[in-house]
C-alpha cells in the first residue's frame, strides 16, 4: 500500500516537470482482483463466518426435530449393596429401554415444520450476508478506484501549474512578464502540490478500508487492481424491478420462512390441549448374591419384558396451554407486519436507486459537457496570457474551474457506478456461491 514519496514533487517548486498521475499502487506485494477478494471475503469474512454458524446450529436443531418420530433406546445398570442381620448381600439388575410418540396433538409434527422454516430462513440470511459482504466491498473498492482517479485529475492539474511555472520563468526571463506572476505561480505549485499529498493519502485510506475487510496483514504490500466486474445496466420498468425484489431478495425470503416458523409454533401450542399416546417396551434381567444358582443362570432366569401405552389426556393445566397459544398467535403477528414492513422497504429501496440513478446520469452528462467547455476555456485564456492579453488571475481561475469540472466528472462517474451495484443489492440479483 505505498504511494509514490511525497518528497518527489518537491521539484515542482523549482518549475522542473515531475509526473504526479503516475499509478499510485505499489510496485511490490501481492496484486488482487476483485474477483479473488470476494472469493477472499466471502470465506472469513466475521459477518459471513458468523452467518455460516448460525445456518448450521439452526440446520443440526432441525434434524434432531425430524428425529423426534423415531424410538429412543437407552441401555440401564444399578448395583445394590446391603446389610442385614443375616449378613450383607449383593445385587444387580440391567435393562433396555425404547418409548415412541404415537400421538402428541401434533406437537411433533408442529415442530419438526418450524425447525425446517427454521433452517430455511438461516440459509437465506447466508445468501443476503453474502449479499452484503459483495456490495460492501464494491463500494470499498469504487471509492478506492474514485480516490486514484482523484489523484490523477490533482496530477494531471499540478503538472499544468508546473508547466506554466517554467514559461511564466521564460517570460520573466525575456521581459514579458513581472516577478510577482513568478511568485503568484509558485504559489500555486505549492496549492497543487498539497492537493496532490492530500489526494494520494484518500489512496491510502481507501486501501487501508479494504485491507481491514479482508483481513489482511496491513504490515505488507497489497495492490488492488482496477474494478473490472460491475453488474448489468437494467433497462427494466421499475414494476418489474420490484417484483424481482420481493421474489429474488434472501432477507424477505428468509422473514417469509420466520413467518411460517411462528404459524408452526401456533400449533405446537395448541397440542397442549390434546390428548397424547406413547409406547414404551422394556426388557431386564439381574442377579444377586442371596439367590441361588450361578451368574449365568440368574441372568437367564431373570429375564423379563414389558410394553406399555401411555395416555394422557389434559383437564386442568391453570392456563398454560392458553397462554402459550395466545403468544404464539401474537408472534405470528409480529412475523407477519416484520415481513410486510420489510417488502415495504424493499421496494422504498429500488425505486430511491432508479430515482438517484436517473438524477446521477443527467449529472454526468452535464459535468461531461462541463469539462470539454473549461478545457476549451482554459486553453483560450492560456494563449491570451501569453500574448499579454489576459492576467494570471484569470488563467489560475480558468485552471481552477478546469480541476472542478474534472473532480465533478469523476465524482458523477462513479456514482453512477456505485448506483449499479446498489440496484443489484437492492433487488437481491448479486450472484451467491
Amino acid at each position: 500500500m505505498r504511494s509514490r514519496p511525497f518528497l518527489a514533487l518537491l521539484p515542482y517548486l523549482l518549475a522542473l516537470p515531475v509526473h504526479a498521475a503516475e499509478d499510485a499502487r505499489p510496485a511490490e506485494g501481492r496484486s488482487l482482483t476483485f474477483g479473488a477478494a470476494l472469493d477472499l471475503v466471502r470465506a472469513q469474512g466475521v459477518d459471513v463466518l458468523g452467518a455460516r454458524l448460525d445456518a448450521a446450529r439452526v440446520e443440526a436443531s432441525s434434524r434432531a426435530a425430524h428425529r423426534a418420530w423415531q424410538p429412543d433406546l437407552s441401555l440401564g445398570a444399578s448395583s445394590t449393596e446391603r446389610l442385614d442381620k443375616d449378613g450383607t448381600s449383593a445385587s444387580f439388575d440391567a435393562g433396555l429401554q425404547s418409548s415412541v410418540a404415537l400421538w402428541h396433538g401434533g406437537e411433533v409434527r408442529g415442530r419438526s415444520r418450524g425447525a425446517a422454516a427454521d433452517a430455511t430462513a438461516a440459509r437465506h440470511s447466508l445468501d443476503r450476508a453474502y449479499q452484503d459482504v459483495a456490495w460492501d466491498l464494491a463500494t470499498r473498492w469504487i471509492a478506492l478506484d474514485q480516490a486514484r482517479a482523484r489523484l490523477a485529475v490533482a496530477g494531471t492539474s499540478s503538472d499544468l501549474e508546473a508547466t506554466t511555472l517554467e514559461r511564466i520563468q521564460a517570460l520573466v526571463d525575456a521581459g514579458a512578464r513581472t516577478r510577482a506572476d513568478l511568485a503568484s505561480q509558485r504559489a500555486s505549485v505549492a496549492e497543487a502540490i498539497a492537493t496532490v499529498a492530500q489526494a494520494e493519502g484518500n489512496v491510502a485510506l481507501s486501501e487501508l478500508s479494504l485491507v481491514h475487510l479482508l483481513r489482511l496483514d496491513a504490515t505488507q504490500d497489497w495492490a488492488f487492481e482496477p474494478l473490472e466486474d460491475r453488474p448489468p445496466i437494467r433497462t427494466e420498468a421499475s414494476r418489474s424491478l420490484l417484483d424481482e425484489a420481493i421474489r429474488e431478495r434472501p432477507d424477505l425470503a428468509a422473514l417469509c420462512a420466520d413467518a411460517d416458523s411462528a404459524d408452526a409454533a401456533v400449533a405446537v401450542a395448541r397440542a397442549g390441549w390434546l390428548p397424547s399416546l406413547d409406547l414404551g417396551a422394556g426388557l431386564s434381567t439381574g442377579w444377586s448374591s442371596a439367590s441361588e444358582g450361578t451368574l449365568a443362570g440368574q441372568l437367564d432366569r431373570s429375564v423379563g419384558g414389558s410394553l406399555a401405552l401411555q395416555l394422557q389426556v389434559p383437564l386442568w393445566d391453570r392456563g398454560a396451554t392458553r397462554s402459550a397459544v395466545d403468544q404464539a398467535r401474537s408472534s405470528r403477528e409480529l412475523a407477519g407486519l416484520v415481513l410486510e414492513d420489510a417488502r415495504q422497504e424493499a421496494m422504498t429501496e429500488v425505486l430511491s436507486v432508479l430515482e438517484r440513478q436517473r438524477t446521477a446520469a443527467a449529472v454526468l452528462t452535464a459535468t461531461q459537457s462541463r469539462v470539454q467547455a473549461a478545457e476549451e476555456a482554459e486553453a483560450l485564456t492560456r494563449l491570451r496570457y501569453e500574448a499579454g492579453a489576459a492576467s494570471l488571475v484569470e488563467l489560475a481561475q480558468a485552471r481552477s474551474t478546469l480541476e472542478d469540472a474534472r473532480q465533478s466528472e469523476v465524482t458523477a462517474r462513479y456514482d453512477v457506478l456505485s448506483l449499479q451495484w446498489e440496484l443489484a443489492w437492492a433487488t437481491g440479483s448479486l450472484a451467491v456461491p
